[in-house]
């Protein structure tokens, strides 16, 4: 790993995912990605591999839901300094990275929201009852106005659901934008979002 981590398509969706999903051991000795979903937890792998030259292990716990763990104090430090992400949980005080908010490249901001919503989204989608939205949850409001800010780069508008930290995109014309330029990888959800387009 050279002296500072650059920002690629790669790192960027490589983060959103970390930034969701993962965690960053308080001890600094390691950090992981949990996921339900084998298509995620393969490609955080590989992501992994392909950044750092580390390699994830897969731990299954019982009635647990499986890690991909990367074990690094080196790498753990340099996230954590580069990017600002907390160690321990960070459910409620997770940031939008500052070196997210100020890049100008568009398909590295698309790479860190598609990490992002795969890892806290959802494609919520009732037919019968004309139901159909684009979610992202957090515990952290601050990190939801952040990526609220990130999608108006791609011209998507979003709204903050106010009792609950939840971002809703609802409007058809921005679901379309959402799909073109963002997406999910996560099949369900990818499938989900492509029903209500239809």
């Amino acid at each position: 790993m050279g002296s500072e981590l650059q920002l690629t398509k790669s790192m960027g969706r490589w983060l959103g995912l970390l930034i969701t999903d993962g965690t960053i051991s308080k001890y600094k000795r390691y950090l992981k990605f949990t996921n339900k979903e084998k298509t995620l937890l393969d490609e955080f792998a590989l992501l992994t591999q392909n950044n750092f030259n580390l390699i994830g292990k897969r731990i299954n716990g019982t009635n647990r839901t499986p890690d991909i763990q990367v074990n690094s104090v080196h790498l753990v430090k340099q996230i954590n300094i580069e990017f600002g992400i907390p160690l321990g949980d960070k459910s409620n005080i997770i940031t939008v990275p500052t070196k997210i908010l100020n890049c100008k490249n568009n398909e590295v901001l698309s790479s860190f929201l598609s990490g992002v919503f795969d890892g806290d989204g959802s494609a919520v989608f009732n037919k019968k009852h004309n139901i159909r939205r684009v979610d992202l949850t957090s515990g952290s409001s601050r990190f939801l106005e952040q990526v609220q800010e990130l999608l108006l780069n791609f011209g998507i508008e979003s709204r903050l659901a106010k009792k609950e930290t939840r971002l809703l995109i609802t409007k058809k014309n921005d679901i379309k934008r959402f799909h073109k330029f963002i997406g999910f990888k996560h099949p369900i959800r990818q499938k989900r979002l492509l029903e209500m387009l239809n």
